[in-house]
């Protein structure tokens, strides 16, 4: 009898099982699409969902992408919410029913407060762009847990020192770390190359620690941004922190640039387009930010074409040079001024300018 029920009587049973397969298959408890069925580039829900991870300890985390399509996608762009995951790579293509592996760099301090926080949800959002402008946008989901180990402050940034710079004002600064009951001591991974940190332990407080930070004086040129790693000691009784977890390392960004106090400008001389035969002629400033008494001890060329001569200015702090060029040679040329300047504190510096042009026929 009831395999002649009417039809109509199970429509509504129909639609609403429909609907129900519908929701399922476009959202999970995240919110993040997980259509087994859909066509083109698929992510996991149990990829996606990152789980617990630390404050302060940048990690690595690879998805596998899959094409559920019958052709391949090219993905041209990679595109995140934020700046605290940075894939790899930012493009590849997916063979037809095939994978590939995508990793994520993820740090969480980045595009957050700089203020401590409590353990919250932690969330962002990766496009796959492909190349005929169809993207697909998956959401990573976890949990922030506030690093046991605190700092003040949370980054390090001694902005520009000119090299040979002795105010300690500007080369040094101090941090503040705090330690929980499970941890002993502190160890410390930094470039030598560019710091000196001296621990100093609180002797009233066994859980806090002052940390001396010195540019040294024979730091490099250029920029550095390399993090001091700050390595948890874990006390013999607490050698698994809480939740069956081991305490990770912990980094505290660090950045500075190193300027030279002595340099050239313009940095490098180019004529541009000249015609073979013809010649011309640049100054040339020697700046000292330390100095104010320079002395040139040596210059030379690349080549006889090439003629340096020192012109006498009635500013003492600077040293200008007349460069003039002959143009003799038909292309790209780069020829070289070396100039060795001696300071008033006897410290000898070589500065080698670049003077280029291209030559053309009359």
């Amino acid at each position: 009898m009831n395999a002649k029920l009417p039809f109509r009587k199970w429509l509504p049973w129909i639609g609403i099982g429909l609907a129900a397969s519908a929701a399922g298959f476009v959202l999970n408890r995240r919110g993040v699409p997980s259509n087994p069925f859909a066509a083109g580039l698929v992510i996991s829900n149990a990829s996606l969902d990152i789980g617990a991870i630390w404050e302060g300890s940048p990690f690595v985390h690879k998805l596998l992408v899959e094409n559920r399509s019958s052709n391949e996608i090219q993905v041209a762009e990679v595109l995140t919410s934020c700046s605290c995951v940075a894939a790899s790579p930012t493009s590849f293509r997916v063979p037809a029913e095939g994978t590939i592996e995508l990793e994520l760099k993820l740090d969480p301090r980045r595009g957050r407060s700089a203020a401590p926080e409590l353990d919250i949800d932690y969330s962002a959002e990766i496009t796959l762009m492909e190349s005929t402008a169809r993207k697909y946008a998956f959401r990573l989901a976890g949990f922030l847990k506030k690093h046991p180990i605190q700092f003040s402050p949370r980054a390090v940034d001694l902005g520009e020192i000119v090299h040979g710079v002795s105010d300690e004002s500007k080369t040094s600064t101090s941090v503040s770390v705090v330690i929980p009951e499970e941890v002993s001591d502190i160890e410390l991974q930094y470039d030598r190359s560019v710091l000196d940190i001296d621990m100093i332990q609180d002797p009233d407080n066994p859980h806090s620690i002052e940390l001396r930070l010195q540019l040294r004086s024979d730091a490099s040129l250029g920029n550095h941004e390399s993090p001091i790693l700050i390595k948890p000691v874990m006390k013999v009784d607490a050698a698994v922190f809480k939740e069956g977890q081991s305490l990770p390392d912990v980094e505290l960004p660090f950045r500075v640039s190193v300027l030279a106090s002595v340099y050239a400008s313009p940095s490098s001389i180019d004529f541009g387009i000249v015609v073979v035969g013809d010649e011309s002629t640049a100054n040339l400033v020697v700046h000292d930010l330390l100095s104010t008494n320079l002395r040139i001890e040596d210059i030379t060329s690349s080549n006889d074409l090439l003629t340096v001569e020192r012109v006498v200015t009635k500013n003492g702090n600077d040293m200008v040079f007349s460069v003039e060029q002959k143009f003799a040679t038909v292309g790209a040329q780069l020829n070289r001024v070396e100039l060795t300047i001696v300071r008033n504190d006897k410290e000898t510096v070589s500065l080698s300018i670049p003077v280029k042009y291209f030559g053309k026929g009359r």
